[in-house]
């Protein structure tokens, strides 16, 4: 028994993570999603500090994974589970970036240009994205 056993999550989040900063990274600003670094930096904290009380601890190792290993892995799992979330949701607004200013839509430099008409650079959220429409 191991804690690899119950980090599974990890092999999905990690490439959802990476595919999601290459790919939707536009699209996450432009809704005013946060980053996932630091769902990250808690996720490495926790498992380190785990990690920690494993090795340090001066209980039978085998008997201590045993009994406690799903409930000192629930932090890892769902901190995994939440990024897959953010990358998702932002998955889900990249249909109304696209038309509202993706790329080819015409909007000069894009991102930044969001209110038309005004020549100010505001960012605006989810919500006022796909109050937009077509």
């Amino acid at each position: 028994m191991s804690l690899v056993a119950y980090w599974h999550v990890l092999l999905l989040a990690a490439p959802v993570a990476l595919v999601g900063w290459l790919l939707l990274t536009p699209v996450r600003r432009a809704a005013g999603i946060g980053n996932d670094s630091w769902a990250w930096a808690g996720l490495l904290a926790g498992a380190v500090v785990v990690l920690a009380g494993y090795v340090t601890g001066t209980v039978d190792l085998a008997s201590w994974l045993r009994t406690s290993a799903h409930r000192v892995t629930e932090f890892t799992a769902l901190a995994a589970w939440w990024i897959i979330s953010l990358w998702a949701v932002t998955a889900g607004a990249s249909p109304a970036y696209r038309r509202r200013d993706g790329p080819g839509a015409g909007s000069g430099d894009g991102l930044d240009q969001l209110v038309e008409g005004t020549g100010t650079a505001e960012v605006e959220t989810l919500g006022e994205l796909a109050s937009h429409g077509p």
